[in-house]
């Protein structure tokens, strides 16, 4: 009896070692895939021609709270807040629903993601705040990297593809930088990478307290109450303050 317990814990054992090891090595295989994709783009943001300051993997905190930009460039139109998806496959989305869709040709299966323009414009309010400057110098994009992407789905002004990206950030945008003012933002976005650096212990502690505020109604970013909003995507908890912007899925909020 004892024999065949010890063989079946055995066994179960091995399944939950095997389980995990496909869990780590889908995380793996997917931070990797992430990282090529900033490369990507990081190669062709150094190679645009004309004035330029870029920075990769900016780092910062804003009230506490740590923020991750993929790459953040200034240019004589404007300071391009990007934020990359090395994802292939179909995508289809709207700038408004705060859940996308991937699917792939000749399969059935279906990946959801979150609606990258609505995180990526957090992360620029962010920025804006951090810095004291106005928000209409900054400009939203999403970029997917791989070029096997199908994005013709996507109906969002702020989503390119790798191989259009020169083109787009050459765009007029109504935003005239000089020299000096490009200089001078870059310094000012380097010093706030440098000055915000987030450890970390703090970071998990940051976002533990971030975690407490969703679960008790409140805003994490401004204070405010968050409301529960029904939408086609499901329950959104958004915040009631029309000026932030933060909402959170209720069953991303019910998994804390």
């Amino acid at each position: 009896m004892w024999i065949a317990i010890g063989i079946i814990a055995g066994v179960a054992l091995i399944l939950l070692l095997c389980v995990l090891a496909a869990k780590y090595g889908s995380y793996a295989r997917g931070k990797q895939k992430g990282e090529e994709g900033e490369r990507i783009v990081e190669k062709i943001l150094g190679g645009l021609d004309g004035e330029k300051y870029t920075i990769n993997d900016l780092r910062f905190s804003e009230n506490g709270q740590p923020r991750q930009i993929d790459h953040v460039c200034v240019r004589h139109n404007g300071i391009w807040v990007i934020e990359t998806k090395n994802r292939s496959g179909i995508i289809v989305g709207d700038g408004d629903k705060r859940i996308w869709v991937q699917t792939f040709p000749n399969s059935v299966t279906r990946n959801e993601m979150r609606n990258p323009v609505m995180q990526n414009k957090t992360h620029l309010y962010a920025l804006s705040v951090c810095l004291g400057l106005p928000r209409r110098l900054f400009r939203n994009l999403v970029v997917f990297a791989d070029t096997d992407a199908d994005i013709s789905g996507v109906t969002a002004p702020e989503v390119c593809r790798a191989d259009e990206l020169r083109a787009v950030i050459d765009e007029p945008t109504g935003v005239r930088l000089s020299s000096a003012e490009m200089k001078r933002y870059a310094d000012k976005i380097r010093a706030l990478g440098e000055s915000s650096s987030v450890g970390r212990r703090e970071q998990k502690r940051d976002i533990a307290e971030r975690q407490r505020s969703i679960r008790r109604g409140i805003c994490p970013r401004c204070g405010s109450p968050l409301v529960a909003e029904k939408t086609d995507d499901g329950i959104y908890y958004v915040c009631s303050a029309s000026s932030c912007g933060f909402g959170i899925a209720k069953r991303d909020r019910d998994k804390m």
